[in-house]
């Protein structure tokens, strides 16, 4: 038989034979007869005979036949991109021909192969048709063949990982510039702000497109070498791609695209909540897994205006809502595992093409929601790149009430290119799919340390956009789309009713909580969000309660109580909420409290649709509502919602305590059922366990349980003692102003506020410091490290001691590192009380305890008990400063003398301690060099004490000297640290040793002065030489020996302020026998210190010429010593402290203002300096 009859039966067949079509095919490749035709007959044989199974020779012989014919023909693009019918046919059957070798056979190609077919895919990609090719039918063989060639280019890029696995980063960047140029073509064809026509063919092209540029830009990652802000404004032009256009009519004329679509309810501000209807009884369908006929027999809407989805009756949305919930399940699953987007959705009524048509597959909803995709991956890849399209992206206006420009509209033009930002898909979309996208889209774009640092810049005063003329700078600008971002989303927070697109707004609304700077933006922005959250959340909790919610509407309660729980722990936003929160707890005090009434019922919650009691007034009712929706919430039996619960009620009792009394016994129970968590069985470990790294869902939830009331107390004492100290009570607290001392003359501690201390140690911490998991017991000692000294004063001893033992036990002998790190914090805030000196063996417990956290093996561990070492070390030394100068009433007088005691037996320990620490990691030295000068305080003390008779008895004078040395060496090689935060510690400590006698082992403080002196000089860091001339103004004046040197160190530092103050005080070049490495590493310039570095100088200078008479009058050098430019300028200074100081008559300052003194005007900064150290300066200067 001849070849082309074969060929002709071969294209007969409904399942041809493979080895007959492989015949026919290397036949007509060695006669190469003229024409596509054959070659296209026996492609489209092979590629319907294809087995799953290959042997390598005909595997190799077919991927040459396909690469052949994909090169075959023409040129693969002309001028106006198209190509000839029969060879564009041919190249897209070969292209389809390797989809089915890669995808049916599983053949791999070598790396020059892959190569190869990458570059021929790239070739013909940037010759895609433009969509003047692709109108609606009648339409020429070459259109169709080029648009039937560009979908297989683009179907085989997007199985690039499948055939290419680990392709060069230059080659996946041609490809996407590739991909990229081909959409820039379909875009631009429609011309500046026209909407691209929609059409089946189009359409498909664009679905193909996107999912490759999905895949490519997956695998590049971010060396995908595309301007990702110029890719995003053309991602957005197909945002309104198959929306109806100007005149009702959508361009492709689907019988269900006609009409505009209809627009939501402006949000009226606070006045515009959700109605109080549980969202159980609105969507009972919505997340059901079977559909059912409306129960109301109602008859379906008839064929007229579209309606969105979000807007239809009630009826019609039940007819229809399992469909779409598991539509949209699909493509969720789709976008996540980045599948192929020709799976089936109908989106049942919601098709926008004909039924039969090639776009019901491929309609026009796929292009947004894929679109929507590529801008996540972008996000994703590089946040930064995208801050320049943010204003195309994200709203500039309400949306609601202006809504995106048409194309051929009347009014002004649109503020960005296309007309529609993402919040208009969210908001507008008839589509859940893409409304689901957009939401997720909005939630990658704000999410992220560079998002947040970005949005840090907004500012907005006002709800509503002012008008403005010329120039608008990019605070205004973020902060206007800031609050319009607000609004789009509460508007679809209020009005959405399917129940994942829900969630995923509310995750989005929750990036934004976490990331918006509401100190900047309007105070009434805040409340309002929490106003329409609360709604959401009583919307969704159905009578029953949280225990009774259908599994569908469970991430949209975790979400909406995972804002809550954002907007009440923003540090930034507590200013705007806390004053219209206290109001509320305010107006309720004289009626009777819910919380307590319920906790006496024993009832665990009521129910959000239940009336409240007539007398309260409806923002009272709505506070009593949120707070029985969050314990509720708190005590239901599902973890997620526990857990999000509980961090709402944390941020509430951290900011907005004065909500919570009245509920202690409510915190005091969670915290009790957090700490009856059931143990596992079988103790896993925690990479093992379901839920996370750091311990399961359920152990979450307990530890924020038995964190609770902890907070609750802190809180609650920051009020106490911000209202007897005078100060404005905000009701709110936190572990790091707890942990703090109390100052002189502080008020004591309300017994009820001890009492509940006692209450939660016995109650809550005492099972949980047993329990076998990790993750609470480190939560129990977190909850440890809130007590104030005050707090631990007033506890009985015995807890004192249960407190003391727990932390001591857990810091030496627990196995998990997380809980040794948290009991050392823990023992941080006990060190720094008083009271431990007075508890039997306290100080020695704890002493012991950090000994072994100081050498624990881990770093975590070692950082806090640094710290808590120097609290300890600052607790004693200001305990024997009280024993030493009697300041402290009498009460007060038998805990300073103990600590006086204690210290002294702690002295050794406690400098070999702090010695080690300061030499070990840059993250230990700070408080290491904290404890060091706190130490020789505390010796110098002591020793005050013991010439005074006092019962102090120190060690052995060599074995402490020895310790000291050691430990003012450590000081001295932290001085040239290369770490600026290592340098503030060390001039620090060098200003307590500074005021100490020095060591034995060294006759003075020379050598620390000098490294004071080089850091002074070539530091780049201006707050590093501020603290080192702060440090040598606590020069002694006989810490320095002879004189001489001291008249040395004047004119060091007379340089350094004098040379410098003229030229911005630069850095000094390193000395010659100096090694580089010892300068230190490059720090951000704090210019705040800068600021304060003359002051500190010139109070330096003052207080160094201010020792000079106190030297000896013989040792002085002559008056030649010091240069005379320093004289001079030395007097003008002096003269200037003391007009300013000392009120000198005018005279001085004219004196210091000649013509004849040769001066450059300007005064220096005395704002450091006092008139006795004028007064003293003057006296010294008149010796020289």
């Amino acid at each position: 038989m001849a070849l082309p009859q074969r060929l002709a039966s071969l294209t007969l067949e409904g399942c041809p034979s493979f080895a007959e079509s492989l015949a026919a095919a290397a036949q007509l490749q060695s006669e190469r007869q003229p024409g596509c035709d054959p070659q296209l007959a026996a492609c489209r044989a092979l590629v319907h005979s294809l087995p799953s199974s290959l042997p390598p020779g005909a595997a190799a012989q077919l991927v040459v036949l396909a690469s052949s014919w994909l090169a075959a023909g023409p040129d693969a693009g002309s001028e106006d991109g198209q190509a000839q019918p029969a060879a564009a046919q041919l190249q897209a059957e070969a292209a389809r021909l390797f989809l089915s070798l890669f995808r049916v056979s599983q053949v791999k190609l070598q790396s020059g192969a892959c190569r190869q077919l990458l570059q021929q895919l790239c070739h013909l990609c940037r010759a895609a048709p433009s969509p003047a090719v692709t109108q609606p039918p009648p339409q020429p063989a070459s259109s169709l063949a080029a648009v039937e060639l560009a979908c297989a280019c683009f179907d085989l890029l997007a199985q690039l990982p499948s055939w290419y696995p680990q392709p060069p980063r230059a080659e996946v960047a041609a490809a996407v510039a590739a991909v990229a140029a081909a959409l820039e073509r379909q875009v631009q064809a429609a011309g500046q702000g026209g909407a691209l026509p929609e059409t089946p063919p189009t359409t498909r092209l664009l679905c193909k497109l996107l999912r490759a540029l999905q895949v490519l830009l997956a695998e590049a990652k971010k060396d995908h070498g595309a301007n990702a802000g110029s890719l995003a404004l053309l991602l957005q032009r197909l945002f309104t791609y198959g929306w109806p256009q100007h005149g009702g009519r959508s361009s492709s004329h689907s019988p269900h695209a006609g009409g505009c679509l209809a627009a939501a309810p402006p949000v009226g501000g606070a006045a515009s909540l959700p109605s109080p209807a549980p969202m159980a009884a609105t969507l009972p369908l919505r997340t059901a897994p079977t559909a059912a006929l409306p129960s109301n027999g109602a008859p379906p809407p008839s064929p007229g205006k579209y309606r969105p989805p979000h807007a239809r009756s009630s009826g019609a949305r039940e007819l229809h809502a399992a469909a779409s919930s598991a539509s949209l399940r699909r493509s969720t699953a789709n976008h996540a595992n980045q599948g192929s987007l020709e799976s089936s959705d109908s989106e049942s009524s919601d098709a926008e093409s004909v039924a039969g048509g090639e776009g019901g597959r491929h309609h026009a909803s796929r292009v947004r929601s894929a679109a929507l995709t590529c801008l996540q991956l972008l996000a994703k890849a590089d946040p930064r790149s995208l801050h320049g399209s943010w204003t195309a992206l994200l709203p500039a206006s309400d949306v609601v009430q202006s809504g995106p420009r048409r194309s051929g509209a009347a009014g002004p033009p649109a503020r960005a290119v296309g007309g529609a930002s993402i919040a208009h898909l969210l908001l507008l979309d008839p589509h859940l799919r893409v409304r689901h996208a957009a939401a997720a889209t909005l939630a990658t774009l704000l999410e992220g340390p560079s998002q947040r640092a970005y949005l840090a810049v907004g500012e907005a005063r006002d709800l509503e956009r002012q008008p403005v003329r010329g120039f608008i700078t990019l605070s205004a600008s973020l902060g206007q789309m800031l609050v319009s971002l607000h609004q789009a989303l509460l508007h679809s927070v209020e009005r959405e009713q399917d129940a994942l697109v829900l969630a995923a707004t509310l995750r989005a609304l929750g990036t934004l909580l976490l990331g918006a700077p509401y100190h900047r933006l309007p105070p009434q922005l805040l409340p309002l969000c929490v106003r329409a959250l609360s709604g959401c959340l009583a919307r969704t909790t159905p009578r029953g309660g949280a225990a009774a919610l259908p599994p569908g509407l469970l991430p949209v309660a975790s979400a909406c109580l995972a804002c809550l729980a954002a907007a009440f722990s923003g540090k930034d936003a507590t200013a705007a909420l806390a004053g219209q929160l206290v109001e509320l707890a305010e107006s309720s005090r004289g009626n009777v409290n819910s919380c307590a009434g319920a906790a006496a019922n024993g009832t665990g919650s009521s129910s959000p649709g239940r009336s409240q009691p007539e007398q309260l007034p409806p923002p009272q009712q709505q506070h009593q509502q949120l707070l029985q929706l969050l314990f509720d919430c708190a005590a239901c039996p599902h973890p997620a919602l526990q857990l999000e619960a509980l961090m709402a009620l944390r941020g509430i009792a951290q900011q907005h305590a004065a909500l919570l009394e009245g509920c202690w016994e409510r915190l005091l129970a969670l915290g009790r059922a957090g700490a009856a968590l059931p143990s596992p069985s079988e103790p896993q470990s925690p990479r093992s366990q379901q839920g996370a790294a750091d311990g399961t869902v359920p152990e979450k939830a307990a530890q924020q349980g038995v964190r609770l009331p902890g907070d609750f107390l802190q809180a609650a004492e920051g009020g106490q003692q911000a209202g007897c100290t005078g100060a404005p009570a905000a009701g709110t607290g936190g572990p790091s102003a707890a942990a703090a001392p109390p100052a002189a003359g502080a008020s004591p501690v309300a017994p009820g506020l001890a009492v509940q201390w006692q209450q939660l140690a016995e109650q809550v911490l005492a099972p949980v410091v047993q329990h076998s998991s990790a993750l609470l017991r480190a939560g129990a000692h977190a909850v440890v490290a809130g007590l104030s000294p005050a707090v631990f004063a007033a506890l009985p001893q015995a807890v004192q001691g249960q407190l003391v033992g727990w932390c001591c036990a857990a810091a030496a002998e627990d196995q998990a590192s997380p809980v040794r790190a948290a009991a050392a914090r823990a023992l941080g805030a006990l060190a720094a009380a008083p009271a431990l000196c007075t508890l039997r063996g306290g100080p020695a417990q704890v002493l012991a305890a950090l000994s072994a956290s100081c050498h624990d093996s881990v770093l975590a561990v070692r950082i806090p008990a640094a710290a808590a070492l120097a609290s300890l070390a600052s607790m004693l030394s200001q305990a024997a400063r009280s024993a030493d100068t009697g300041g402290c009433p009498e009460s007060a007088a038998g805990m300073a003398s103990a600590a006086a005691t204690a210290g002294a037996a702690a002295l050794p320990t406690c400098l070999r301690l702090a010695t080690a620490a300061a030499g070990d990691s840059d993250k230990t030295r700070p408080s290491g060099l904290q404890a060091v000068g706190s130490l020789f305080q505390l010796h110098a003390q002591l020793v005050g004490l013991d010439r005074k008779g006092a019962a102090a008895a120190l060690p052995p004078a060599p074995q402490l000297q020895s310790l000291l040395g050691a430990a003012a060496q450590a000081v001295q090689d932290c001085v040239a640290s290369g770490s600026a935060r290592v340098q503030w510690a060390a001039c620090d400590a060098a200003k307590a040793l500074l005021a100490c006698p020095p060591p034995e082992a060294q006759p003075d403080w020379a050598p620390l002065l000098q490294q004071l002196l080089a850091l002074l000089r070539s530091s780049p860091n201006f707050r590093s030489r501020a603290l080192a001339a702060a440090a040598l103004r606590q020069l002694g004046c006989s810490a320095v020996s002879p004189a001489g040197s001291l008249l040395g160190f004047i004119e060091a530092v007379a340089d350094v302020l004098f040379e410098g103050k003229a030229s911005g005080f630069p850095a000094a070049p390193p000395a010659p026998g100096q090694q580089q490495e010892q300068r230190p590493r490059p720090e951000p310039t704090d210019l705040g210190s800068k600021a304060q570095l003359e002051a500190s100088l010139v109070a330096a200078v003052l207080h160094l010429l201010s020792l000079l008479p106190h030297t000896h009058s013989g040792d002085l050098a002559p008056e030649g010593t010091v240069p005379s430019k320093h004289a001079a300028q030395l007097q003008r200074l002096v003269r200037q402290a003391q007009e300013e100081l000392l009120q000198q008559p005018e005279r001085a300052r004219r004196d210091l203002f000649s013509p004849e003194s040769g001066f450059e005007a300007g005064l220096f900064d005395l704002s450091q300096a006092s008139a006795p150290l004028a007064s003293a300066a003057a006296a010294g200067l008149a010796l020289l």
